[in-house]
């Protein structure tokens, strides 16, 4: 069963993939993601992954500090990066 904060940060996610051009867009999802978050007593972070170009969201225990999980996983972050490396050596290779 999906917990809450998963859909939550996934919703963001997907909002922000379909606004990416406005940046209050972003601005205001982050905020209604932030705001459910106090609820559960959790902060979000954002960064974009260089290796692979996607937004990744870590969450972490606004008591502890302690990370509880990232979306996507470290697992899929790689590899995304790998089949970006494999396309641009077909593309270096071919082109």
């Amino acid at each position: 069963m999906p917990r809450p904060l998963e859909g939550a940060a996934v919703a963001v996610e997907g909002s922000v993939a379909a606004e990416s051009e406005s940046g209050v867009a972003l601005e205001s999802a982050v905020s209604r993601l932030n705001e459910t978050a106090r609820i559960f007593d959790r902060t979000f972070r954002f960064h974009v992954d260089e290796d692979s170009g996607r937004i990744v969201v870590r969450v972490f225990n606004s008591v502890t500090g302690e990370l509880i999980g990232q979306i996507p996983p470290e697992e899929v972050l790689r590899v995304a990066a790998g089949i970006r490396e494999f396309l641009g050596l077909l593309l270096d290779r071919y082109a």
